[in-house]
């Protein structure tokens, strides 16, 4: 990633990040992740497709810490811009979001 950001190519520092993002989910460090994510999509705002702005993957960062709402507002984007470029994912990111909204409305009742 260094020589990437030497180099200034956005576009490998962006995956550079989001690889270290995925590596902090996969560990299970929340809130690391949810920063390298976001700082991935900072590092190429003009990329239109959610798969690769990695839209998702904060979103699941943000629910598995805990923080549901942030989950659902992001998801929500994200499935937005899923459904205008039809992405195949765009069911499984569905019912993740179904799943969040349930826990929150359990969260609320509890």
């Amino acid at each position: 990633m260094e020589t990437a950001e030497k180099a200034g190519d956005k576009y490998y520092v962006f995956v550079a990040r989001g690889s270290m993002g995925s590596v902090h989910v996969r560990r299970e460090t929340y809130r690391e992740a949810v920063d390298v994510l976001e700082k991935a999509v900072q590092a190429v705002p003009e990329l239109d497709d959610p798969s690769k702005r990695n839209e998702i993957n904060i979103a699941h960062a943000h629910g598995e810490k805990g923080d549901i709402d942030m989950a659902i507002a992001i998801g929500e984007k994200a499935l937005e811009r899923m459904q205008q470029l039809n992405d195949p994912h765009v069911e499984k990111v569905a019912k993740q979001l179904d799943r969040w909204r349930e826990n929150r409305a359990h969260r609320r009742l509890g």
